[in-house]
C-alpha cells in the first residue's frame, strides 16, 4: 500500500520529510534537509554554527536559500518564507532555534498527525539547566502553563504554541499561505483556527536557551499576556482567575459571606486551598519531567511562591501597555491579534 514518493508508505512504514533550516542572518545559508525514516530508524541531525553543512549532510540537502523575505511585520514569518516557498512535501516542521528535539520527537509528532489533524504541537517545557532563571522557567512551564495547555487541548480549545509544531502545508495554502499570517504576531495561534483539528505530541518541546534570566522570563510572559488579551478580549477577566492567589482571595470572600459568624473558616479554606494547589502543581511537573527534578521540593516551593506572587502584577503591567518588544522589532498590538508599528510619542512629534 503506497502513494507517491513524497508520502507515507503504510506497509513499510516509510516517510520522507523536507525540513527547511532557517536563520535570520542573511549571510548564513539556509538548508533544507531531506530526512528519510524507514522502519522506525532515525538519523540524528544536530547543528553547531561551525558545521560544514554541505559535507556533513550531503545525504539530505535538497536545496539552499540565503536570507529571509519581506512579507509583513512579523520577523519570524519573514525568516521562514524562503524555505516555506521552496518546500515540496506535505508536512512542514517549525522549530525554534532554542528547542532541543530528541531523536524520536519528529516521529512522535508524525504519528499524531491523523487524517483530520492539520497541526501537531509539542507542549512547551524546559531542559534541565542550572540557575534560578532556568528553574523559574521550568516551574512555570511545568505547572501553570502545562495546566492550561493540557486542559485547553482536552477541551478542544485552540492553544497552540509555535516553538515546535508540525503542520500540513495544504491547510496553510487553503488559508492563503504562510505570508497571509505576516501581520499577526501570534501566527501559531491563527494557524490553528482554520477549521482543522489540532493534537499534542507525546513529547514536550525542550527549551534550551543559554543563561535565562528572571527579567527575560517576565518580559516574555508579559508579551504572551498582551497577545492573549488582543486576540481574545474576554481573557482580560478570565486570565487572572487561573492564578492561585487571586482565586484564593475570591474563595476566602465567598467563605466569609457563607459563614459570617465563623471567620476561622477563612483560614481553614486558605490553608487547604494552597496545600491542594501546591500538591497538584508538584505532581504535574513530576509527570511532565518524567524523571527526577533538578531542584528540591523546598526550592520548588520558593520558586512557585515567587512566580505566583508576581503573576498578577505582570498581568496588570501587560494590560496597561499594549506595545511589544520582540526580537529586534517594536510592535503595537491591535484588537484581533494584528500588529502595527508602535505609536510615536507626542514629545517626539513636537521635536520634528
Amino acid at each position: 500500500m503506497a502513494s507517491d514518493a513524497n508520502h507515507m508508505y503504510i506497509g513499510r512504514f516509510h516517510l520522507e520529510l523536507c525540513i527547511p533550516i532557517c536563520n535570520q542572518h542573511c549571510r548564513i545559508p539556509l538548508w533544507s534537509l531531506h530526512r528519510s525514516y524507514h522502519r522506525n530508524r532515525l538519523r540524528e541531525v544536530s547543528f553547531t554554527p561551525t558545521d560544514n553543512y554541505e559535507e556533513r549532510y550531503s545525504w539530505g540537502i535538497d536545496y539552499q536559500t540565503t536570507g529571509g523575505g519581506n512579507v509583513g511585520l512579523n520577523p519570524k514569518i519573514d525568516n521562514m518564507i524562503p524555505a516555506y516557498r521552496a518546500s515540496k512535501y506535505p508536512l512542514i516542521l517549525v522549530s525554534d532555534s532554542g528547542i532541543y528535539m530528541r531523536e524520536d520527537a519528529l516521529m512522535d509528532m508524525v504519528n499524531a498527525m491523523r487524517d483530520d489533524v492539520a497541526l501537531v504541537t509539542q507542549m512547551p517545557f524546559c531542559a534541565d539547566r542550572p540557575g534560578f532563571g532556568a528553574n523559574l522557567e521550568q516551574v512555570y512551564f511545568g505547572t501553570g502553563h502545562a495546566r492550561i495547555y493540557l486542559a485547553g487541548n482536552c477541551l478542544r480549545f485552540i492553544c497552540s504554541t509555535g516553538m515546535s509544531s508540525l503542520m500540513r502545508k495544504c491547510a496553510l495554502e487553503d488559508a492563503g499561505g504562510m505570508e497571509n499570517f505576516s501581520d499577526y504576531l501570534a501566527e501559531d495561534y491563527f494557524f490553528g483556527v482554520a477549521g482543522w483539528k489540532i493534537a499534542i505530541s507525546g513529547l514536550p518541546a525542550m527549551q534550551n536557551t543559554a543563561s535565562p534570566h528572571p527579567n527575560t522570563f517576565h518580559e516574555r510572559i508579559c508579551r504572551w499576556i498582551k497577545l492573549r488579551i488582543a486576540m481574545l478580549p474576554h481573557t482580560i477577566i478570565l486570565e487572572p482567575l487561573q492564578d492561585c492567589f487571586l482565586s484564593s482571595v475570591l474563595g476566602c470572600c465567598a467563605v466569609l459571606i457563607l459563614f459570617p459568624s465563623s471567620p476561622i473558616y477563612v483560614f481553614y479554606y486558605l490553608v487547604s486551598h494552597l496545600t491542594y494547589w501546591i500538591f497538584c502543581d508538584y505532581t504535574l511537573i513530576h509527570l511532565v519531567q518524567n524523571g527526577p527534578l533538578p531542584f528540591s521540593f523546598a526550592q520548588f516551593l520558593f520558586i512557585w511562591l515567587y512566580r505566583e506572587t508576581l503573576s498578577f502584577p505582570t498581568w496588570c503591567r501587560a494590560l496597561l501597555n499594549p506595545n511589544i518588544k520582540w526580537r529586534k522589532g517594536n510592535f503595537r498590538l491591535c484588537w484581533g491579534g494584528r500588529i502595527a508599528p508602535p505609536a510615536r510619542s507626542p514629545r517626539k512629534l513636537n521635536n520634528r
